[in-house]
């Protein structure tokens, strides 16, 4: 083991190792074991020390992928280390280039220990646990295509691709720390969308992509606040549909890191618009038909929202029609997330009880045909097995629930869940948070 920050380090402090000598290898998922004591003495920055199980307790270790270059070959590059002591208790440790100015920040967050070597993410879904670092010069790059996206004369509209084309990466593969560095960037401009409906509604996707799911990160909670004011702000262009639906895309987005007071008025601003009443319901215009689609996701995505509140959603939901078959496919999704057994992160005492959701299950069992894919999921949720009883279905349902998806192989896995406790798997998850 290298020491990389001795006992009684302030706040604030940094230590730079000359010593030793290693090498990184970049372009490659990596991984970074740490180690914390509380016991032991007099330990020296840089030097090396044998591993005691007795005296030292494993963090959950950083799995990085460290861009060098635009080659994505692999390529051992001799490094020194840096160390930071935040005063959020966050240990930064920068790998330094000897050869180049390249340099490459890891962060550790000291205040979550783990139990053993061993970390899962949570859910306990297969990961690799490896991101990756991009180096400053090129998040410096992006930095300077949200400037010229929002401040200069750049088309918006092509921000993302650009993004991608300077970081050397594909959106789906950016970082966390890397998405709310941007963000914190974007926030920056946020004045700018102002300039045009292209500008805001650039804006409002980059924004609520940059902060999805909205919490996973040091610093989300004051990120979150930050994006809430924009709830009281509104649109600067509100005629616009593409601005509209960005609107709602937003607050789906970042749903996740909003407290249950502000979730209650996002619903609470959204009920009058959803249930109106089937008079207005039929004459809403096609060009604001994305927008009710979004914002039955946001309903949807409102996790935290007590039974009461969301409960009276779910059931004015059911109330506009007889047939379950007329529902729009986001309406039936709204449906499955407001009534599932098991949240993707909101607490249990916010899962509607069984029975309220025992009557619309029955409801979709004896829909005819095969179920669409939309109510076959909202199905598998609302029956799923979660091993409380208090949140669970009666056996007899959730196996008719459980049978009738069996019935069809682009179902099957979606039985599974109804029938045993298990995680679901990524791209299940991807489908149930839309």
């Amino acid at each position: 083991m290298v020491c990389l920050a001795s006992r009684g380090m302030q706040e604030g402090e940094e230590v730079e190792l000359s010593e030793p000598l290693l090498e990184l290898a970049t372009n490659q998922h990596v991984q970074f074991p740490l180690f914390v004591s509380t016991t032991r003495m007099g330990d020296t920055p840089g030097a090396l020390y044998p591993r005691d199980s007795d005296s030292v307790t494993a963090l959950p270790p950083l799995g990085s992928r460290l861009q060098f270059g635009k080659s994505l070959e692999s390529r051992p590059v001799p490094v020194s280390l840096r160390a930071l002591l935040t005063e959020t208790g966050t240990l930064e440790v920068w790998c330094e280039s000897r050869e180049t100015t390249h340099r490459w920040k890891l962060s550790f967050d000291l205040r979550t220990q783990a139990t053993s070597e061993t970390w899962a993410p949570e859910g306990g879904e297969e990961s690799s646990g490896a991101e990756t670092v991009f180096a400053p010069e090129a998040l410096a790059k992006a930095e300077t295509v949200l400037a010229q996206a929002f401040v200069g004369d750049a088309d918006p509209v092509r921000v993302m691709a650009r993004l991608e084309d300077v970081l050397g990466l594909s959106r789906s593969g950016w970082p966390m720390p890397a998405l709310r560095h941007l963000w914190d960037v974007l926030l920056a401009h946020e004045s700018f969308r102002r300039r045009s409906p292209e500008h805001e509604s650039r804006w409002l996707n980059l924004c609520g992509y940059l902060l999805r799911p909205g919490y996973g990160e040091l610093g989300d909670d004051l990120r979150s606040e930050k994006v809430w004011r924009l709830f009281n702000e509104g649109l600067y262009f509100p005629k616009s549909s593409q601005c509209g639906a960005e609107w709602w895309v937003l607050w789906k987005r970042v749903a996740g890191g909003l407290s249950r007071p502000q979730q209650t008025a996002l619903l609470q601003e959204l009920r009058p618009v959803l249930l109106p009443g089937n008079r207005r319901r039929k004459n809403r215009k096609r060009s604001a038909a994305q927008q009710f689609r979004e914002m039955w996701q946001v309903a949807g995505s409102l996790e935290r929202v007590g039974v009461g509140p969301k409960g009276e959603v779910f059931d004015g939901l059911l109330g506009k029609t007889a047939d379950l078959q007329s529902l729009s496919d986001a309406e039936v999704w709204a449906l499955g997330r407001m009534g599932a057994r098991e949240l993707v992160y909101g607490p249990a005492d916010t899962v509607l009880p069984p029975a309220r959701v025992a009557e619309v299950l029955r409801a979709f069992l004896n829909c005819p045909g095969d179920l669409s894919p939309s109510q076959a999921l909202a199905v598998a949720q609302m029956a799923r097995r979660s091993g409380d009883r208090a949140r669970d279905l009666e056996e007899d349902l959730r196996e008719a629930c459980a049978q009738r998806l069996s019935g069809n192989e682009n179902t099957r896995e979606l039985a599974a869940i109804v029938r045993t406790v298990k995680p679901a798997s990524p791209e299940l998850r991807a489908r149930i948070v839309a």
